[in-house]
């Protein structure tokens, strides 16, 4: 029997470890035990590992009831069956579920983006047989489209764009932020409108550069002593060089004092007059930016735009602008009113994916579908790929002010299932203290204040034994803070380790960097740690010898990859025993054809147990077989060429995440995860980082509007000096304190 169930538009916002996925599953049951069809009911989260959750959990559920009269009961509680079935009826919805595994739509966002683009390949102007790109693809694009504007442009125009740039170090800064931000810089100007890079306007001040210079001409010194003259000329030089950041420094003094004594009369009239013509030409330095980097990254975005239509190489990314841009002219409908959306951890959105998602959402209230949202706005981490959690703690106003016909519910699920009180009243301590703190800016204190503001003390749904404990560690003049955290953090995973086998173990780190530090000093108390979200495979000198070689069979001459080999503990390679300069052309050539005939993966599958023999470890011999892994993965691509293997190998990231009970991974990894101990070796990082590394700066007039303001970020001199900038400023450092805050709650909660 079926009982049809009235269909619910409802917004949960859940605390970590307060059963996101067993609400979901509750959800998804109820509307497929009342009749639904798997093709109705849509279920997306952010990663394959929550996708496969879910659906495990699915099943899970089900076959729990049938074995477990009490799980049975639970089902019908919580509305995921008929109040009326019996264990015959559940055995049925077993079978039929698994029936129907291929209609299942449970999947990432990204996946349901290229389901949606593969469908509407010609709307959205992709070319036949399009896939795809893997991360090294990308950089080998980026590349070509920066290499292709450089060729396309005469040498005045590059000199002119490298002059604006900013100090010495600009090109080639500027080449490596724009390589290691790409996705972040194309999501500010695919999305922006066209005068946003005009957001600076010129200063106006009636003080030159030879008022200035006569001014000074008849200064002797600033002080009546020793030194005052070298300052003058300082001065002198930074008007003349238009170095603002000079200017500045020479003009600020605390009470007119320099070293307890007093600045010169001429020098205090004189300093106001410098600090308006360094913010006149700290605007004209930035508007001149603007216009290069307008200019720029369109003629690199086009250029890139066409080497993926060549190449029909496209990123997770470009599908996502292109799906959003087809949606807002409604050159395709993505509404379908016979559809139930669930929607998990909503708070990691973005502005784009909202775009593409709301005709849905809209459908779903207005055709009274069922629509299930759950997140969770203090484990908004994803900000620097342009996640908003702003989108799930307004959904409720934009409901009723953007749809008719439902009425969206908003509920708060309470209980922690996962952690024990001990574990979530530190967690309460931690983020009570906050506000308590001295912050050392006014954007950290905003963060803290408005991350603090609604929070909520958890409450434990188990009385289970706990315990969190916090230790300080001192760098010394041999071992640096970095690497005393490292040694720390594996120090106590493996006295865990020892006294509990069986339990699970967690190091989260902030930052990638730290991984491989703690990694070796892991091996070196023969822990053995596996990895969850995917590290490089470049940690084994197993690996790297292998990557040398094949860089010196197809580039004979790259002598510094012949020397790695030549004076490594493998000083053949297979059945050769000359590796001389007579020899190794032509044994070299013998080699490249055995490549291109049979592929990367045959080829060192040949000459595996060669290289185990020269490195016994267990770690070289995981990552070996990682290797031969990743080399027939490489020839699944049709590319042939080494360099490209090589960097395939250099920037993709496997897991070993059933390696062992201790994990290494970053917090962002952690995700969704839960262990037995959790250890923190970064927590006295700085809440902001180093935000001048980035390349621009934007602002949105309201959550999902295009970006109006666009920015260069050349210096932290500049953003003092220009309102403007410094507003945009101010608002991304309190974004990253805020999402700071977010990360270290993730953290807290995995245990």
């Amino acid at each position: 029997m079926v009982n049809k169930m009235k269909p619910s538009q409802q917004i949960k916002l859940a605390s970590a470890g307060t059963g996101k996925t067993f609400s979901l599953s509750n959800t998804y049951l109820g509307l497929f035990t009342n009749g639904r069809a798997p093709s109705e009911i849509m279920a997306s989260t952010f990663t394959r590992k929550a996708a496969a959750e879910i659906l495990k959990r699915l099943f899970e559920r089900l076959v729990e009831g049938v074995n477990d009269a009490e799980k049975l009961q639970e089902l019908k509680d919580f509305s995921a069956i008929p109040s009326d079935w019996c264990v015959e009826d559940v055995k049925a919805c077993v079978v039929k579920l698994a029936l129907s595994i291929d209609k299942i739509r449970v999947s990432t966002l990204d996946a349901y983006f290229n389901t949606v683009a593969s469908q509407h390949r010609r709307e959205l102007g992709l070319p036949l047989q399009w896939r795809m790109s893997e991360v090294h693809q990308d950089a080998e694009l980026l590349q070509s489209a920066i290499g292709n504007y450089v060729a396309q442009n005469s040498l005045d125009d590059i000199v002119s764009i490298v002059s604006s740039l900013g100090d010495a170090n600009a090109p080639r800064d500027f080449l490596d932020k724009l390589l290691s931000e790409t996705t972040a810089t194309l999501d500010l100007i695919s999305d922006c409108d066209e005068q946003s890079w005009d957001c600076i306007s010129p200063f106006a001040t009636n003080v030159s550069s030879e008022l200035l210079l006569g001014r000074l001409d008849g200064i002797n010194n600033i002080i009546e002593r020793k030194g005052a003259e070298s300052k003058t000329k300082t001065m002198i030089d930074a008007i003349s060089d238009g170095n603002v950041k000079a200017m500045v420094h020479h003009s600020v003094y605390a009470d007119n004092l320099w070293y307890k004594k007093p600045i010169h009369d001429d020098w205090v009239e004189l300093c106001p007059l410098v600090l308006d013509y360094a913010r006149s030409v700290a605007t004209q330095q930035v508007i001149a930016r603007n216009k290069t980097y307008a200019r720029l990254f369109k003629d690199v975005q086009n250029e890139l735009l066409s080497l993926r239509q060549q190449s029909r190489l496209f990123s997770f990314s470009d599908i996502t602008r292109l799906i959003a841009s087809a949606v807002a002219e409604q050159r395709i409908d993505l509404a379908d009113s016979a559809l139930d959306l669930l929607l998990d951890e909503f708070q990691d959105t973005s502005v784009l994916q909202w775009r593409i998602l709301q005709p849905q959402i809209s459908a779903s209230i207005e055709q009274q579908r069922s629509l299930f949202t759950v997140g969770d706005t203090k484990q908004a981490i994803y900000g620097w790929r342009s996640g908003d959690s702003r989108l799930l703690s307004g959904f409720k106003d934009w409901s009723q002010k953007n749809t008719q016909g439902g009425c969206v519910e908003q509920s708060t699920l309470e209980k922690n299932f996962r952690s024990s009180p001990v574990i979530l009243d530190t967690t309460d301590l931690v983020f009570g203290k906050a506000t308590q703190l001295v912050p050392n800016s006014e954007e950290v204190a905003t963060a803290i204040n408005a991350w603090t503001a609604d929070y909520e003390k958890h409450v434990a749904a188990k009385n289970i034994a706990g315990c969190a404990l916090l230790f300080e560690v001192e760098k010394t003049d041999i071992i640096s803070e970095k690497l005393a955290l490292a040694k720390a953090a594996a120090a106590r995973a493996a006295k865990l380790h020892e006294q509990a086998p069986s339990k699970s173990i967690a190091i989260l780190v902030r930052q990638n960097s730290m991984l491989a530090l703690i990694q070796d000093e892991l091996r070196k108390l023969d822990v053995q740690a596996g990895s969850h979200g995917g590290v490089a495979i470049t940690d084994a000198e197993s690996v790297l010898i292998a990557l040398s070689w094949l860089t010196a069979v197809f580039y004979p001459g790259d002598t510094l990859a012949r020397f790695h080999i030549q004076t490594s503990q493998l000083s053949t390679f297979g059945d050769e025993d000359d590796l001389s300069d007579e020899q190794f052309d032509r044994h070299a050539q013998l080699q490249r054809r055995t490549i291109l005939s049979i592929g990367f993966g045959d080829y060192l599958r040949r000459h595996v147990e060669d290289l185990r023999g020269c490195f016994p470890s267990g770690h070289d011999r995981h990552r070996l077989q990682q290797l031969l892994d990743l080399a027939y993965r490489f020839d699944a691509l049709s590319d042939k060429d080494a360099l490209g293997f090589v960097e395939f190998i250099h920037t993709t990231k496997v897991s070993d995440s059933s390696a062992t009970k201790v994990r290494l991974m970053t917090i962002h990894a952690a995700k969704g995860l839960e262990f037995d101990a959790v250890i923190l070796p970064q927590m006295n990082d700085s809440l902001i980082g180093n935000i001048h590394r980035q390349i621009a700066v934007g602002s949105r007039p309201s959550t999902t509007a295009p970006y109006s303001n666009l920015c260069a970020y050349p210096s932290a001199t500049h953003a003092e000096l220009i309102p403007e900038l410094a507003k945009l400023e101010s608002e991304l450092k309190t974004s990253r304190a805020s999402e700071a805050l977010s990360l270290m709650y993730v953290a807290l909660t995995r245990a």
